[in-house]
């Protein structure tokens, strides 16, 4: 009760209890043989002489403690899972931990875990408020009043906390905290659900307080308990969809558990795999390029004419970017217009049926397609050749090795190997007007580069948000997040709105849209 509680005052002291058992036992019973050949007696005429009533073990009520507030196991997708509670501040299991098997660790959602249960649900709600910066804080004055206020209107255990609460404020306050706030607020570790790993005897072989962590820790182990348990689904060395389906996910059986799964096709260059996978949005981009490797091998007559054609003795201008080979580059672009054309970026085909129906729509324009796009990076490679002379014979690059650095940044972030399956289609389109923003900027540059160094800021810092998340979450959440995708391109049009506004945006562009969106994007 204590340890649920967090609350060191609900028991009574040992004296108590020994002052209970002294009144009642004689002080002649000294050995066990003579208290049970006593308490045997006694219990003849009071059965209950010994039964400590609970009322004088406990200093405080209980009653909050119940099973509901305090439930022993929290269920999720239709799994229960064990909790246990530890009162000990600083220990590593203080709070609430909950059980989890390794093997499905990347199956369970963080956001339940969120939630804690709902005994201690009103207190980390007064902790999340008074943790927010002074200027939001004092918006929710008495605090614990407008938490009751807005717990009112939540639902448990429905979606992320965070946002819960926060439209839940929005509605009794007006006051709508910017999502990116709360993520900055720092809690006491146990108003963080502790994660205890088990191994498949159900002994304790891990901890952590965020999930994330302990899944990148296990995903190998996950992996091979994936391919152990999916030895009879997976396949090597397909060259074309003679299997039915492909699930989006899928249930597996390791031992007594039941293990979620994510079905991928994998390009191995020449051919693909079909694995499982432990993570959905792994999967869908694995498969992105296992379905784009089958249209080809789906087209060979026309793939074989255009990976002669196409690109033909450009290797040395294909050698101003680090794109690969000819081959390299030409391999990509044929997948990226193989996906345009067959219809599949939209909505991956998932049964034999519409892979060959996505066949029968795309192979005649392929050609057409690959001519365009092929067209479109020959001319990106004649911007290019331009900028780097500029660079090159300009006689102020020290002056300008800021902005000049910058570019060479922002180009590596547009030009890289595999950009073509990398980069939605939409955003190809505008690359001529972006690499004409450079020229613009370049013109213009030496006339103010301390102006141009001012500008260059509020994109650095937008475009560093951008790769940090990167850098923690993978190219495959990336490929997930369509609002993710336009942030990363609305830096772009941002670069144009700072350096050549006469070339005018795609989008209204702003630091505080920007803002705004990656608020959205975090979230």
């Amino acid at each position: 009760l204590e340890a649920k509680s967090r609350r060191r005052d609900i028991l009574v002291d040992d004296e108590v209890v020994y002052g209970f058992y002294d009144e009642r036992i004689p002080e002649e019973i000294c050995s066990l043989n003579s208290f049970e050949h006593w308490r045997k007696q006694q219990e003849k005429d009071n059965p209950s002489l010994l039964h400590i009533p609970k009322t004088l073990l406990m200093q405080h009520g209980a009653d909050h403690i119940s099973e509901n507030a305090f439930p022993n196991s929290l269920s999720v997708n239709g799994s229960l899972y064990p909790l246990f509670y530890h009162f000990d501040p600083g220990h590593n299991d203080d709070g609430v931990s909950i059980g989890v098997p390794a093997s499905v660790l990347h199956s369970l959602p963080e956001e339940p875990l969120e939630w804690l249960v709902p005994g201690l649900l009103r207190e980390k709600c007064i902790a999340l408020l008074k943790g927010l910066p002074k200027q939001w804080r004092k918006q929710f004055v008495p605090v614990p009043e407008y938490v009751d206020k807005a717990m009112a209107r939540m639902t448990v255990g429905k979606g992320s906390l965070m946002d819960s609460l926060a439209t839940a404020l929005l509605h009794v306050s007006g006051v709508e905290i910017p999502k990116a706030v709360y993520s900055d607020i720092q809690l006491d570790e146990f108003y963080r659900m502790n994660i205890r790993v088990l191994d498949d005897k159900g002994r304790v072989i891990d901890r952590h307080r965020h999930l994330n962590v302990l899944r990148e820790r296990y995903r190998d182990h996950v992996q091979q308990s994936l391919q152990q348990a999916g030895s009879g689904f997976e396949r090597e060395q397909l060259t074309g969809w003679d299997f039915d389906q492909l699930p989006e996910q899928c249930t597996l059986k390791k031992g007594a558990i039941k293990v979620q799964a994510f079905p991928a096709l994998c390009d191995t260059g020449s051919a693909v795999d079909l694995k499982v996978l432990d993570n959905p949005a792994d999967a869908h981009a694995q498969s992105r390029y296992g379905v784009a490797r089958l249209l080809l091998l789906g087209m060979p007559k026309t793939v074989k004419y255009l990976r002669k054609a196409l690109l033909k003795n450009k290797d040395v201008g294909l050698s101003v970017l680090a794109l690969g080979s000819r081959a390299d580059v030409v391999d990509d672009l044929l997948m990226a217009a193989a996906m345009d054309v067959c219809g599949c970026e939209a909505q991956l085909p998932r049964t034999q049926a519409d892979f060959n129906a996505a066949i029968a729509l795309g192979e005649n324009a392929l050609t057409a397609r690959a001519q365009t796009l092929e067209k479109q990076l020959l001319g990106w490679l004649s911007q290019l050749v331009a900028i780097n002379k500029t660079m090159k014979a300009n006689k102020n690059a020290l002056l300008l090795a800021f902005a000049f650095s910058d570019i060479k940044q922002q180009l590596n972030g547009l030009f890289f190997k595999g950009f073509f399956m990398m980069t939605p289609l939409l955003w190809l389109e505008h690359y001529a007007r972006y690499l004409t923003a450079v020229e613009v900027r370049l013109e213009k540059a030496p006339q103010n580069p301390q102006k141009d160094k001012l500008a260059m800021l509020d994109i650095q810092k937008a475009w560093q948000k951008h790769e940090d998340l990167l850098a923690k979450q993978g190219p495959s959440a990336y490929a997930q997040n369509p609002q993710w995708q336009t942030y990363r391109y609305m830096v772009e049009e941002f670069r144009v709105s700072q350096f050549a506004q006469t070339l005018k945006t795609a989008m209204p562009v702003s630091s505080k849209r920007l803002h705004a969106l990656w608020a959205d994007v975090i979230s």
